[in-house]
């Protein structure tokens, strides 16, 4: 939930305390086994059944069930039916609130709580009196207290805040938030507390009701910014790395490389492609003009950090101590006329994706708790496995972002759509083991070379690789390399194969993804005969105009991924 929704959900939380949140809900655990299931819409969505098998649940959720808590999610049936939920953790359980029931309910104490402790930050909240009647598990961690000595008791017999006051006091008189706020202050027990705050008012039909903040802990928050510095500022960050080449003859991917020789060193590039393809290596000719001039090069994997602190340590914060301005330099800053590259963009909230696109469109920025934009003139590198356009169609990246952010889309097909480079890799990789080790491997066996065409290489070149690695050493020198080499796995694949193969029939092929190919066969086959026309092509599979747009954006979606 970001401050918008946060606020709305506080205004909820009245005197009242009837609620029909939880007759629209389900709860599940970790093995996806459904504990409770009620409410209209749930019943809707499930098609009334009170008991689900853990298969029937387990497909409407393609991520682990813990990266849907404190996040409203869209759950799709085959028919396009939509739900949108909220979820939250509860001991060892997941609960999934209908999401507009959510909205709309009044909530009770248990959901509150049950939502309160969802979100990992520290979240504590006063009435008009300055009483605490809020305060999360995350908080209560910080300041090591019990929630029973902090809740209902006034903000003086809890804490002693010294000169800088109450943020929570400061914005209900003033009507204004507080963000980025760096603050010090004692408990009860007498713990020193070194805290950043984003406060803000509550307001009801105009009327200051009370105030609440996120809390981090400062040295959480600022401890990240310098770990990604020291790393990427590490003079051994490269030490070790072993002499490797892009080996390929493949004409799309010689294609791909010349260009990214030619891209200029200011312009923005997005480079896709399957796990284990090397798109590392063509970033290293993307940066190599940048290395050169010895400027930074940045690296950083958005989804290892805590999404709570990544917007401070890409754009650093500024707060305010002891009535002095104190700026905190996010990656931003660091990596001033270098290189940034970025690692699953996807997992920003679309308001980060947001300001990332006004950066990289404008060079210009606002720290958090800033009122003046920042320059920094700043190449972003953006490196995924997935088809950024299929994320922009699945709602998991900003359109502009990709659309107008980027110069250039990078794409390095799979190696089982690169036949001809897995022999021309094996060639290198012998070659260079015969030097190395001062042998003379003659070379491959046809058995060999029969063997690794047949596989479809799944971990692409990094696998291939690894595969020779581990099968140079066994080999006898003046002899030539044998299929019975290979590891077992690829060789017991190769034989299921070939087994389930006979006959022209592909047994391995499931029923639903057969009956998927006859469904794409059979929409093509409309659209031919329609021209083009949707509402005719939709008539003639007897299906409605809807329905139809659907299950062609789904066709379309699994072709590109």
């Amino acid at each position: 939930m970001d401050s918008k929704e946060l606020v709305s959900f506080f205004s909820l939380i009245k005197s009242k305390e009837r609620t029909n949140v939880f007759d629209n809900l389900l709860i599940i655990n970790d093995s996806y086994k459904a504990i409770k299931l009620s409410g209209p819409r749930f019943y809707k969505f499930f098609y009334g059944l009170k008991y689900l098998d853990v298969d029937s649940i387990r497909k409407y959720f393609s991520q682990e069930l813990a990266e849907y808590v404190g996040k409203v999610t869209i759950l799709q049936r085959d028919d396009g039916e939509e739900l949108q939920v909220f979820g939250c953790k509860f001991d060892d359980c997941f609960v999934f609130l209908a999401e507009e029931v959510f909205r709309e309910a009044y909530v009770s104490t248990q959901v509150r709580d049950l939502i309160l402790e969802s979100i990992p930050k520290g979240i504590i909240a006063i009435d008009k009196e300055s009483k605490i009647v809020l305060y999360n598990n995350a908080y209560s961690k910080l300041d090591e207290l019990s929630k029973r000595r902090v809740l209902n008791k006034y903000l003086k017999d809890v804490y002693c805040l010294g000169d800088d006051g109450s943020t929570l006091k400061h914005v209900m008189d003033t009507k204004q938030p507080m963000l980025a706020y760096r603050q010090e202050y004692s408990t009860i027990d007498k713990k020193i507390c070194d805290v950043v705050k984003d406060t803000y008012p509550l307001v009801d039909n105009g009327e200051i009701i009370g105030a609440f903040s996120f809390v981090n802990e400062f040295e959480y928050a600022s401890s990240w910014s310098k770990r990604i510095l020291l790393q990427n500022n590490s003079d051994s960050i490269n030490e070790g790395k072993p002499d490797r080449k892009f080996k390929t003859k493949d004409t799309k991917v010689l294609r791909v490389y010349k260009l990214a020789k030619e891209i200029p060193s200011n312009q923005n590039v997005c480079v896709y492609g399957e796990m284990g393809t090397q798109k590392d290596l063509l970033i290293d000719t993307l940066t190599k003009k940048t290395k050169q001039l010895k400027n930074q090069v940045y690296t950083i994997d958005l989804e290892e950090c805590p999404l709570e602190i990544v917007e401070k340590l890409l754009f650093g914060f500024e707060i305010i101590k002891n009535e002095k301005k104190v700026i905190e330099h996010g990656v931003l800053d660091e990596a001033k006329n270098g290189t940034l590259i970025l690692y699953n963009i996807h997992v920003l909230p679309m308001k980060i994706q947001k300001k990332l696109y006004m950066f990289m469109k404008y060079q210009t920025y606002y720290r958090m708790g800033a009122s003046k934009k920042t320059m920094s003139n700043v190449r972003i590198i953006y490196s995924t496995i997935v088809n950024p356009i299929t994320m922009v169609e699945e709602n998991k990246l900003l359109p502009k972002l990709i659309y107008q952010g980027f110069s250039y889309i990078l794409h390095i097909p799979p190696l089982r759509e690169r036949l001809g480079d897995i022999i021309e890799i094996c060639n290198y990789c012998l070659k260079k083991s015969n030097e190395k080790n001062s042998i003379k491997v003659k070379g491959f066996d046809e058995s060999f070379i029969r063997a690794i065409q047949k596989y479809n290489w799944p971990g692409n070149d990094d696998e291939l690789n690894h595969v020779l690695d581990s099968v140079f050493p066994i080999v006898l020198s003046g002899t030539y390399i044998q299929a019975e080499f290979l590891p077992q796995y690829i060789l017991e694949r190769i034989e299921f194969e070939d087994e389930n193969t006979k006959g022209g029939i592909n047994m391995e092929q499931s029923l639903k993804s057969a009956l998927c190919e006859t469904e794409q066969l059979m929409i093509k086959h409309a659209l031919q005969l329609s021209g083009g026309n949707i509402s005719k092509a939709a008539e003639l599979l007897g299906i409605k105009r809807q329905n139809l747009q659907y299950r062609i954006k789904k066709v379309n979606g699994s072709r590109e991924a």
